[in-house]
């Protein structure tokens, strides 16, 4: 298996990202990224660490569908992995 890579996302700084992190460390994972920001946003740094991190080829763990976003149209958010 290859390596496991995490993305968890909110959308304000008010926000938290604990269950999303509990989530995402009891899968195993061994890289977790994050953003607190818009899924409207484009140019998020954790999505595109994650995307452009060596292990992602592998499998990226998200646990939840609006993490990346639920409004996307952009290539990298249709893939299977995000």
């Amino acid at each position: 298996m290859g390596v496991l890579i995490g993305y968890a996302r909110v959308s304000k700084d008010e926000q938290n990202l604990d269950l999303q992190l509990d989530a995402l460390n009891a899968t195993g994972v061994e890289r977790i990224f994050s953003d607190k920001e818009s899924g409207a946003k484009a140019d998020r740094k954790g999505l595109a660490e994650t995307l452009s991190h060596p292990g992602a080829t592998h499998e990226i763990i998200q646990p939840e569908e609006r993490a990346c976003t639920r409004h996307s149209r952009r290539p990298a958010c249709d893939a299977p992995a995000c």
